[in-house]
């Protein structure tokens, strides 16, 4: 399945949860399908998205600002930890604070 495809699917609502998954942890899927599944309604699929190592740092900085999950929340901000991101907007939102 190509991009093109995907984003059809997914707009339709006609993605399976297996192929949402695949993608969600593909390491070469853009970052840009990564964004979309960030925001999936599966809390499985969103915490793929946030162990993703091709996730960009700002969709990894809305999954902690905005991921209703708290453990979606959390894997989000071990990965920033890791990453070693330093960005004023996350300074209020640690792993505690998910």
């Amino acid at each position: 399945m190509d991009v093109k495809e995907f984003k059809i699917q997914y707009a339709l609502g006609t993605l399976s949860w297996e192929m949402r998954r695949r993608w969600a942890i593909g390491y070469n899927t853009p970052g840009y399908i990564l964004k979309i599944l960030s925001t999936d309604k599966d809390m499985d699929i969103r915490r793929y998205v946030a162990r993703n190592e091709n996730i960009p740092d700002a969709v990894l900085a809305d999954i902690i600002l905005n991921d209703p999950d708290r453990g979606t929340c959390r894997i989000a901000a071990e990965v920033k930890n890791d990453r070693r991101i330093d960005y004023e907007k996350w300074i209020d939102r640690e792993y505690d604070d998910c």
